[in-house]
């Protein structure tokens, strides 16, 4: 049967749970939406289950329209406008740009610099309560949303502010004082330089764009494991089937529907690996076993991060061909 497109993965809040579509658009910067929003701390730090593994209990739904739905236990839904669809359509036009060798436009960020942007939009000033009596959030964007500096290792951007309400919401469900940002029209990062090209985009992901992992891989980890451990573990966003053990750690070039993708390098397994998503508790697995025969590059490699060549619509099923 050959190799296949078994689960695509899209994780809009940086750090929560993602959705499981059958097929979405894979663009240059992620998939759309994929990891357009993000927490951070006062300081405009981004933070991520490293260190809060709480945000591993953060469940999000999102709308064909772009209306953003963020859950936790304990809490009534934090409802977002989709206030996101203009960013996108601006992030489409910045990247083909690019990659037709053009400028990209002034909003652009490199690594170290910082871009601007402006949203509008509304805010309502007394969100209705919920059939069961809680209270029904709703963060708007508006031309007041102040604009948040936010710090991605040594990468700052300005992303615009969810607002008051969003913030609230966040904070009380974390214990820490924390806001919801987003990306800001025109303004991406670009993936890790020595892997990168000029036209190559990210959002709020940590270097690259896309994580794929096979399964093969993942049963072959769970045969040394005590305790099987899912997928959602490594947070891949391309799940494939069909092939060895490990064999995405061959390839250079892979064409998955018609999007062809250069295979970057290795996917170093963080902390996050370690957080049960289920309980956000920490434990030892699955980093201590991969320590043991899946150490490379001065770190444990698990799955392969990729830069698309291209865009376009991805379908589970969709076939897998090594072009290199």
């Amino acid at each position: 049967m050959g190799v296949n497109l078994k689960r695509i993965h899209v994780y809009p809040v940086n750090s929560a749970r993602g959705i499981s579509p059958a097929s979405w658009h894979a663009g240059r910067s992620g998939f759309d939406y994929d990891r357009f929003w993000a927490i951070v701390d006062a300081a405009g730090r981004l933070i991520t289950q490293r260190t809060l593994p709480r945000l591993a209990l953060l469940h999000i739904d999102l709308s064909a329209d772009g209306w953003l739905r963020l859950g936790a236990p304990g809490m009534s839904t934090l409802r977002i406008e989709p206030f996101g669809i203009e960013a996108l359509a601006t992030e489409r036009r910045e990247t083909r740009m690019a990659a037709a060798g053009r400028a990209p436009g002034a909003a652009t960020v490199l690594a170290g610099s910082v871009g601007l942007a402006l949203g509008a939009g509304r805010r309502e000033d007394d969100p209705p309560r919920s059939s069961n009596g809680g209270r029904k959030w709703t963060a708007w964007a508006s031309a007041m949303s102040r604009l948040a500096r936010v710090m991605i290792g040594r990468d700052a951007l300005e992303a615009l502010d969810a607002g008051p309400e969003a913030a609230s919401w966040i904070s009380e469900f974390l214990g820490h004082r924390a806001r919801l940002v987003r990306m800001s029209e025109g303004a991406t990062r670009c993936p890790e330089r020595r892997c990168g090209a000029p036209a190559d985009r990210i959002r709020f992901a940590d270097a690259f764009p896309y994580l794929l992992l096979a399964e093969e891989s993942l049963a072959d980890l769970n045969a040394r494991l005590v305790e099987p451990l899912p997928m959602s573990r490594f947070r891949p966003n391309l799940v494939l089937s069909g092939c060895a053990p490990y064999a995405e750690d061959t390839w250079s070039r892979v064409r998955i529907g018609a999007v062809e993708f250069r295979v970057a390098r290795p996917c170093s397994c963080h902390l996050e690996a370690t957080i049960d998503p289920q309980t956000g508790q920490r434990g030892a697995e699955p980093l201590r076993t991969l320590r043991t025969y899946r150490t490379r590059e001065g770190g444990v490699m698990f799955g392969q991060n990729l830069i698309p060549c291209g865009e376009g619509v991805l379908r589970v099923g969709d076939p897998v061909e090594v072009l290199a």
